[in-house]
Order: C-alpha cells, then sequence, then structure tokens
C-alpha cells in the first residue's frame, strides 16, 4: 500500500499489437511496459472483455446491493469524516471518490464535478463491478488482486472504453490484515495528477486507523496502555506489530537489537515473514510447530507469536525473539515471558525447537530426539543409525539447527551418489590440473562448502575406505587434503554422518573403517524403524494433514478399518513409504472422506503385521496387540475387546492411551 503500482500510458500500437497477438513472447517488450503488459496477460486469461462490458451487466441492484452495503456501514460510518472530506477535495478537482467492498464492487459514490456526468455514462456508480474478471486492468479492481495501491493512467486500462481514464485506488485494512475496502479517485486523463493518487493512500490510512481505533476501544480503554507497559517489562526482544505490517511499539531489547531507529517496514522484513503469514501462524497451532528462527547481529532467535484478539477479531500479533540455546519454559504472566530466570538449557527435546518439526510420542523415538539434542551443541561428530526412510537427514537438520553452528551452510550428501572413483574430489576437492569428471565443482568439495556450518554424509559407508580414512583424519585433526595436492587445508566443519546398516556388521564386512566406526559410536544415535514406534496413527494424522494440504484438499478422516489396515502393515520403508502411500490413497479418493480401507495400495490390506521381537518395549509390545485386535477384527471394537480379553471401557483407554480414533 505505501508502494503503489504505477501503470502509465503506452504507445497506442502496443496496445493494438496486443490485443491483436502480435506482441510475441514477454521478452520481446520493452521494459519500462512489461508491468503493464504482464497485468494485461493476466485479465485476458480471466477472460476480460476487451470492449468492456455492456453497460448494465456489470451493475448490481437490489438487494445484493443492500448485503454489500451493510457489510460496509460501518466503516462508512464512522469513516464519514474521512470521506467526506476526501470527497470534497476529490470534487474540487472534478474526480469522482467512489468506495468499493473487498470483491471490487463500489458501495458509494461522492462528488465528480463536470467528470459527474462521464461517470454516470461509464456507470461508475454504486453496483458496479470493477473486478479484473469483469473490466480489466483498472485501478479498483486491480488493487482487490494485488493488495496495494495502484494508479492506472490511460490505455493502461485494458479494456478499450476506459482509455480516456485516469484512476487512482488504495486499499483499506481492517486490523487483522484482510482487505475490506477500495478508496478510489477517477477522472478524465487530462486531469491526470499522480497527488491525488496519493490524497488516496492518505484518506485509505485514515480509514485504517478509524478501525484501528474502534477495535482497541472495543477490547477496553486501558488495554492497549497495559499491553505496552506488559512488552516493555519482557526481558527478550519484543514488538507489537499491526496490520498491514506497522510496529507499533518495541521494548528497549528489541531497539537494541533491531536499531531504535528502523522504519517500521524494515523491522517486520527482518522477520522474514509478511503481516498476513504473521497473524495467521500467531491464530493458529502451526506457529508451534514451526521452526521459525530470525538471524540478527550474528546471533539466532526462535521467533514466537502470540495473538492479541478481542470478539474473536485479531488485533495485533506480539513478536518475540527468543534467543534459539534457551526456549522459555511456560509462565502464565506475560510480563515474565522471556526472562532468564524463565529459560531452560537445550538437551530436552520437548524445549528444543529444531526437532519440533519431527512427531515423536513414541518413548523410544523421543529418547532418541532427546540423546541428540544433548549432542547438538557439542563438536562432537555424530553418526545416526536408521533404517532407509526414517528422516535421517531431517534429524541432521535438528542437529545443526540446535548447534551453535546453525547460522551457517547445511550441506547434505548422499554417498550413495557419488563415483567410487571421484568420491574424494566431490568430498574433498581437487587441484585444477588433476583429470577429474567432477571439474564443474571446482577445486573446492563438499566439506569446504560446509565451512561455518554442518556437513552430513549420508550413507557413509558407501565411500570407499581409503576416502573414510581421509575422513578419520580429518575428523582428528581437522585438516585434509585435495585430490593432486600435498599441501594440508583446514576447515571449520560440524560432521554428522548416516547408515541404514548395523554399523558393527559393516566394520566385519570390510564397509566400514574400524578406526572411523570407533570415532563415531561415542556419539552415536539409534532412530527407531516405524514398526517399532507406538505412535503410528499419530503420524499417519499428521502426515495425512500435510498431503492433502499439499494437493489443496481438507484433511479426510479415516475409518477404523483404515486405521488398522494402516497399523498391521510392517512399513520397511518407514517413513517415506508411509508418506507416499497416503498421497496415493487421497490420489484415489479423489476428495472423498473419510478415507476408506479400500482407498490403500493392495500390499497394505493384504499384509500382516509380524509379531514384534522379544526386545521390543512394553508399550510398544502393548500397542502392537492392541492394532493386531483392531485389524482382525476390522476395525469393529466389540470383536476387539473379546479378542484381547479385556472390557471395552479398557479398549477405550488403550485406545486413547495409544492415540488410536475411537
Amino acid at each position: 500500500m505505501f508502494d503503489p503500482l504505477i501503470l502509465a500510458p503506452v504507445p497506442a500500437p502496443l496496445w493494438h499489437a496486443f490485443q491483436g497477438d502480435r506482441m510475441g513472447d514477454a521478452h520481446a517488450v520493452p521494459a519500462r511496459h512489461q508491468a503493464v503488459v504482464s497485468r494485461w496477460r493476466r485479465v485476458r486469461a480471466l477472460g476480460a472483455p476487451v470492449e468492456g462490458p455492456r453497460p448494465d451487466d456489470a451493475v448490481g441492484r437490489g438487494a445484493a446491493l443492500r448485503e454489500r452495503t451493510q457489510r460496509l456501514e460501518p466503516l462508512l460510518a464512522a469513516g464519514q469524516r474521512v470521506l467526506e472530506g476526501a470527497a470534497a477535495t476529490a470534487a474540487t478537482h472534478d474526480y469522482l471518490l467512489t468506495v468499493a467492498d473487498a470483491d471490487g464492487v463500489i458501495v458509494s459514490a461522492w462528488g465528480g464535478g463536470a467528470f459527474a456526468e462521464v461517470a454516470e455514462r461509464a456507470r461508475l456508480i454504486p453496483g458496479a463491478d470493477l473486478s479484473e474478471v469483469r473490466r480489466g486492468t483498472n485501478a479498483i479492481g486491480t488493487a482487490v488482486t494485488e493488495k496495494r495501491a495502484v494508479f492506472v493512467q490511460g490505455n493502461a486500462h485494458f479494456a478499450r472504453p476506459y482509455h480516456g481514464l485516469v484512476c487512482y485506488a488504495a486499499p483499506v485494512h481492517a486490523p487483522d490484515g484482510e482487505v475490506v475496502a477500495i478508496v478510489d479517485a477517477t477522472s478524465v486523463q487530462e486531469l491526470a495528477d499522480p497527488a491525488m493518487g496519493f490524497r488516496m493512500v492518505a484518506a485509505a490510512q485514515a480509514l485504517e486507523e478509524v478501525l484501528r481505533l474502534r477495535a482497541w476501544s472495543g477490547a477496553g480503554a486501558d488495554v492497549l496502555r497495559t499491553l505496552v507497559r506488559s512488552v516493555e517489562r519482557m526481558g527478550c526482544p519484543a514488538l507489537l506489530i499491526e496490520a498491514p505490517g506497522r510496529t507499533i511499539h518495541t521494548n528497549s531489547a528489541a531497539r537494541a537489537l533491531l536499531g531504535a531507529h528502523s522504519a517500521p517496514r524494515e523491522v517486520l522484513r527482518s522477520l522474514g515473514l509478511p503481516f498476513r503469514e504473521l497473524a495467521t501462524l500467531a491464530q493458529t497451532e502451526r506457529a508451534a510447530e514451526a521452526d521459525l528462527t530470525v538471524m540478527r547481529g550474528g546471533r539466532r532467535y526462535r521467533l514466537r507469536l502470540e495473538p492479541i484478539e478481542s470478539g474473536g477479531h485479531l488485533l495485533a500479533v506480539l513478536a518475540l525473539l527468543e534467543p534459539a540455546l534457551r526456549v522459555r519454559a511456560h509462565v502464565a504472566r506475560s510480563d515474565e515471558m522471556c526472562t532468564d530466570e524463565t529459560t531452560v538449557e537445550v538437551g530436552n527435546v520437548e524445549t528444543t525447537p529444531a526437532f519440533g518439526n519431527v512427531l515423536a510420542e513414541d518413548p523410544n523415538l523421543r529418547a532418541a530426539l532427546a540423546t541428540a539434542a544433548r549432542l547438538a551443541p557439542s563438536l562432537l561428530p555424530v553418526l545416526l543409525v536408521a533404517e532407509s526412510g526414517s528422516e535421517r537427514e531431517r534429524i541432521a537438520r535438528g542437529l545443526h539447527a540446535a548447534s551453535r553452528r546453525s547460522h551457517g551452510p547445511f550441506v547434505a550428501v548422499d554417498c550413495r551418489a557419488l563415483d567410487a572413483r571421484q568420491a574424494a574430489a566431490a568430498l574433498f576437492g581437487h587441484d585444477t590440473t588433476t583429470p577429474t569428471a567432477l571439474g564443474h565443482l571446482g577445486r573446492d568439495g563438499h566439506l569446504d562448502a560446509a565451512a561455518g556450518g554442518t556437513i552430513f554424509l549420508d550413507e557413509v559407508t558407501a565411500l570407499p575406505l581409503p576416502v573414510q580414512a581421509a575422513l578419520l583424519l580429518f575428523l582428528e585433526r581437522g585438516v585434509y587434503r585435495r585430490v593432486g595436492e600435498a599441501v594440508e587445508r583446514a576447515v571449520d566443519a560440524r560432521v554428522v554422518c548416516g547408515t541404514c546398516s548395523d554399523p558393527a556388521t559393516m566394520v566385519a564386512g570390510d564397509r566400514l573403517q574400524p578406526t572411523l566406526f570407533f570415532r563415531l559410536r561415542s556419539a552415536m544415535v539409534r532412530i527407531p524403524s516405524l514398526r517399532e514406534r507406538s505412535d503410528l496413527l499419530a503420524l499417519v494424522r499428521r502426515l495425512l494433514a500435510e498431503c492433502a494440504a499439499d494437493i489443496g484438499q481438507a484433511t479426510p478422516d479415516l475409518t477404523r478399518g483404515a486405521e488398522a489396515a494402516l497399523a498391521a502393515y510392517d512399513w520397511p520403508g518407514n517413513v517415506r513409504e508411509l508418506r507416499a502411500t497416503l498421497q496415493a490413497a487421497l490420489v484415489e479418493a479423489q476428495g472423498a472422506t473419510p478415507l476408506r480401507r479400500r482407498h490403500l495400495p493392495g500390499r497394505i490390506t493384504e499384509a500382516r503385521k509380524p509379531p514384534l521381537p522379544p526386545t521390543a518395549t512394553r508399550v510398544g509390545a502393548e500397542a502392537a496387540a492392541l492394532m493386531r485386535a483392531l485389524s482382525e477384527a476390522n476395525g469393529n471394537l466389540s470383536d476387539a475387546a473379546r479378542r484381547l480379553d479385556v472390557a471395552r471401557s479398557t479398549l477405550y483407554r488403550l485406545m486413547r492411551k495409544h492415540h488410536l480414533r475411537p
């Protein structure tokens, strides 16, 4: 809104060439006209008529118009003085002032001066639909689409009937950031005056201030003062942000971190998210799940968001920047947030945000992640042992994010993809005279690319033994040699290795250097396979939600039969196979809900899970027995209770314990 999109007139032949499909590709358009032509392309794809709609076809009347007007009545009434002042200024300059709703339909019009008669003929009247699909590129419709101020002059309009007009529009945002109205001034092209456009921007800002004050007054006269005092007492950097991104207060810690004289938009930009996304995250549980971080002054901070609401409406977002190596323990009073006394050290997976994207309700997995969290701040090389498809890389990224090197690069290398003859050059680099098929890597290798950060060598046992020996040298002394060079080089990079095989077996089979294994095993983390976990169905529901969101669908429910089939399968491909299975099931279901057993692949519905080994935990064995009974009973709870020889109430308790849907 503060940076208007200006669509200036173009040479007449350009407009005719576009409408006659003689433009060629986008590269043929002069740079100064590309902004206009790109908008024309968009509205043409929408089917906007080049000659504009018939005068009465794009005008709504009666009940539909009354409903639209009533929705905007609070704004029109509260902002009456603002609108009357803007209308008087517009009329003095022969401009028509209009207010449109969020769909681009005019609900009110004032003034016009000498332009009023022209406006009537152009049907710039209440009920007129100025959306892009109806009238092509125009200030109101394009402002609705792009949610910013838009100035359009002359033949920058898509439709021919409006080539003689100039229009300036600015959106009005509600306190929650949503566009609720568009304020526009329109006249003949000869009276074009950008100052009128900025008057519309000022009018829109004034209307936003009216809405803001009404929202805060509805929350209570003293709430804002109380909130500002609370923010000022917080020990960590804290910002109070309103729509569309205005920072209304920062505490002393935030001013010291972000700069006392930073412009509000610069402060918001430093958080890395637009206000609308901040608001969405603050109002949902996604904020707790996302690993939102901000880098400032060479330090990494976790961004925590709290919505400030009244009457079900968002007034502002409170943004807290918590040091990444410290995470706030739960406290009830806002004035105690972020103080040093309320922090806990990294090491407990429940308070380590770096592993927040790994669902871990299984006790074995939680223990493994807790071990990883304790290792993360150290300089030790780590070995992750997990079957293929068990999210080794995601956990390696968590180790990196929770380490003191989180500001540096994370380089993931699948050692299976390296040519055995070129593995050393790929990993350590090579001099320019050495013949190599990897010349495109230049002199540097993957290890050098990870300087200051972490390198993750997945399936490290796929490296040739001589390369493993060179890797051991680096782990022991921090130095390495490029292929073809005698000089030793040093690089500051933390090494995390991964393998899907038992390391001791790999040593016995001459696939893993014994000395490398002995160096790594002191910081080894074993990740349980999916079939060993007791939180399978909780993971199913989370992955199902993610897969559905990826294809734009609502998350479907699962029938008990589908849950039982998923629980009975052995999952040799672990989480990767589970995700692919759910993606295929969603395609098969074609939007149907709930997701049923028949929507699952045949290998899932026909499988029977083998008994867990004797080393399985009691909790895991209990979960396995429960899921096996449900599967054999095909989801019938009474039958499942009989098979387990327990009462139905006990069955329900066990299902809740293991996160199974009744």
